[in-house]
């Protein structure tokens, strides 16, 4: 082969040098690490038990994940409340479709590509438990003209109800893009570039991070008795 053969092929071929490989998946005692430091972040910034801000707990799981690959996602995420009945009357779905982020019925967290798999985490899963039992279900939403939405509340009595036993996971870690039988997730591309401008925009999200990095530094895996 000709020098300039040699030399016309070499650039057809991608450069790899500076593209980093990614970490691998954590061991359950780092994963419960990062899960508590998120937590503790969520807490402290917006001053409540972090119900209802999954999208600070993506954002604080990011600021200790992000340089391993992980991406803040938004979209749908369906719960398996009933495991009794899982077609369809046994579950709660936060529908993040045509325009669900701007309704409020979304749900944020971590997923990155490893392989053919998505790699997906929501270090919010300990609330899927109220999710479930204490947000008023939806009938239907009307997107309003000039933005936001009108809510239908489902008013009948017979309402799903969280009958699994125990509590939910403090967190999901799962290699399958969904944790099966518990939780699927859906990204909606409207969804997450609304989250990312939110998060760009917000400075409550930059002291999100901050807090993030101080808790992680302050804890240890044997401080959460993970074995």
């Amino acid at each position: 082969m000709s020098s300039r053969r040699a030399q016309k092929d070499a650039r057809k071929r991608p450069h790899t040098k500076n593209i980093p490989s990614l970490s691998p998946i954590p061991y359950p005692a780092d994963q419960a690490q990062i899960a508590e430091a998120a937590h503790r972040a969520v807490c402290e910034v917006t001053g409540t038990d972090g119900f209802g801000k999954c999208l600070a707990y993506a954002v604080a799981g990011y600021a200790l994940l992000g340089d391993a690959g992980y991406m803040i996602q938004a979209g749908t995420l369906t719960i398996v409340a009933d495991p009794s009945n899982p077609a369809g009357a046994g579950l709660i779905r936060m529908d993040a479709s045509n325009g669900g982020f701007d309704r409020g019925e979304y749900h944020a967290w971590l997923a990155r590509q490893v392989g053919h798999r998505v790699e997906v985490v929501d270090l919010a899963a300990r609330h899927y438990r109220r999710y479930v039992n204490e947000v008023n279900p939806v009938s239907d939403a009307i997107t309003l003209p000039g933005g936001g939405a009108l809510w239908v509340i489902d008013r009948t009595e017979d309402r799903i109800r969280w009958t699994r036993p125990g509590e939910p996971p403090t967190f999901v870690w799962t290699e399958d893009g969904h944790a099966e039988g518990l939780a699927y997730f859906m990204p909606d591309v409207e969804a997450c570039l609304s989250a990312w401008s939110v998060v760009a925009r917000d400075p409550m999200f930059h002291h999100l991070r901050e807090s993030a990095r101080r808790h992680m530094a302050a804890l240890t895996p044997d401080s959460l008795h993970v074995a």
